[in-house]
């Protein structure tokens, strides 16, 4: 893998849309004042009050926006300098000591150009290349400790209709420039609930079957040591269960711009070239897919949002939703679960989540076995039985002959050797109608595709 490859993915490097806390795509991020007349630290209102950013968002790319920079002349220089700066908000790049001095250069360059080829196709991987460096990367974050679990918990729900602070998912890195995503404003789900929901769901995901419960659930004054049997009680008592197996592109630089008081999404995506050639003679070069569950309970007591998926973060878990989405990344619903079906794949969700947590105690596996145990598309594809595009994981970690060594076994595994099908990677992409697409990179590639597949 070249250095320059390596670059933009110190920015972020998680196969994921978004977080609990702070989404785990990028860390552009520096405390220092570099861009003169960009906009101020103004009170961080979102563009739209949405999950699923759409309309109303200008929507740039990586060279768009160096060439609105260029108007500073020190702009890219200031900007390499504080991307090293390790007293910043978020730490800097700890990477950045990976990028020789020609690296460096060559990027500031293209940034100082705007210099549109390299800029809007940066990073282009091959299977093989984003393997190695999430491996490499994994080394230097090394373990994510697993928080504390209560042995018993009451559930407390408020009702009441509330988010998440203001800016609490979006960092300033200069001014006019944040990382991040802005707060989900909801008249129907309480943020607090979705904390307390996903921390049970979490929790109870943790109890083998046969063995003696780590944690026990109460809720409404009856014991609960099971996903599955706590979300059937809720069936039960007139709540109504959707699980959406989705589909985005993963976002690694999360950037939002600020020009004036208008806010302007870039587009930052990571490439990867699948092997395949089209008729044209056109490579098959896709944005990287990040696939998760997005699930909804409705009902006369619980009603929240939440998602799950293995991220960088804190291995594989529920997460609740407090933040929106980045416009560009898509979302496209591939499938959608009702009722008995949605709660049956929460419960292999909760099988994933164990056993991939026995999987990084018993080998000391860093951030959480991603990577090493594969990525979020490996672990939405054994829950789901969908063989998503990539799936990077290490067979060796699958020998054990559990429940998920099995899922596993069915799932392909990309190496870089044999190109997927065609349809596999249309079936990952976040978005299928490139009039829709905002990352106009894809849209030839994408429409070529599609032509190809009658679709």
């Amino acid at each position: 893998m070249t250095i320059l490859s390596t670059l933009l993915l110190t920015i972020g490097c998680a196969v994921c849309a978004h977080a609990q806390a702070s989404s785990p795509e990028a860390a552009w991020s520096s405390g220092a004042n570099i861009f003169d007349g960009l906009g101020d630290a103004a009170a961080l209102q979102p563009p739209v009050s949405v999950r699923d950013a759409g309309s109303g968002v200008e929507v740039i790319t990586l060279s768009q926006l160096a060439d609105r920079l260029s108007r500073n002349p020190q702009a890219v220089d200031a900007l390499m300098a504080a991307l090293k700066n390790d007293s910043s908000k978020l730490g800097g790049w700890p990477e950045m000591g990976a990028l020789d001095a020609s690296g460096q250069a060559a990027l500031a360059q293209a940034l100082k150009s705007s210099d549109k080829k390299f800029l809007d196709s940066f990073p282009t991987m091959t299977v093989p290349e984003l393997r190695a460096f999430v491996a490499a990367y994994g080394d230097k974050v090394g373990m994510v400790p697993e928080p504390p679990v209560p042995a018993q918990e009451t559930l407390a729900l408020t009702g009441r209709p509330g988010q998440a602070k203001d800016g609490e998912f979006l960092t300033e890195w200069a001014p006019g420039l944040y990382h991040g995503d802005f707060t989900r404003h909801s008249a129907s789900v309480s943020y607090g609930d979705e904390v307390a929901v996903t921390d049970a769901l979490n929790n109870l995901a943790l109890n083998a079957p046969g063995q003696a419960p780590v944690y026990t659930l109460i809720d409404q004054g009856k014991p609960y040591t099971d996903v599955g049997a706590w979300l059937s009680s809720l069936l039960a008592s007139g709540h109504v269960v959707t699980a959406r197996d989705r589909r985005f592109f993963a976002n690694f630089g999360g950037i939002w711009y600020k020009q004036g008081t208008q806010w302007v999404s870039v587009v930052t995506p990571l490439w990867v070239d699948t092997g395949n050639v089209l008729p044209s003679g056109r490579k098959l070069i896709v944005p990287v897919a990040h696939s998760e569950l997005d699930i909804s309970i409705r009902g006369p007591r619980v009603n929240v949002d939440m998602s799950y998926y293995l991220g960088v973060g804190g291995g594989a878990q529920f997460y609740a939703q407090g933040e929106t989405n980045k416009p560009w990344v898509g979302g496209r619903v591939a499938r959608t679960y009702q009722s008995e079906a949605a709660v049956g794949l929460m419960a292999r969700a909760a099988v994933t989540r164990r056993e991939l947590a026995a999987k990084v105690k018993a080998d000391n596996l860093p951030m959480g076995g991603y990577g090493p145990l594969g990525v979020c598309n490996d672990v939405e594809a054994m829950i789901t039985g969908v063989p998503i595009y990539p799936q990077i994981r290490d067979p060796k970690y699958y020998q054990g002959g559990t429940t998920m060594d099995g899922w596993a076994a069915a799932q392909p595994v990309d190496d870089g050797r044999t190109p997927p099908s065609l349809e596999r990677v249309w079936d990952s992409l976040a978005v299928q109608d490139p009039a829709q697409l905002e990352v106009p990179q894809a849209r030839e590639t994408i429409s070529e595709l599609k032509r190809v597949l009658g679709r």
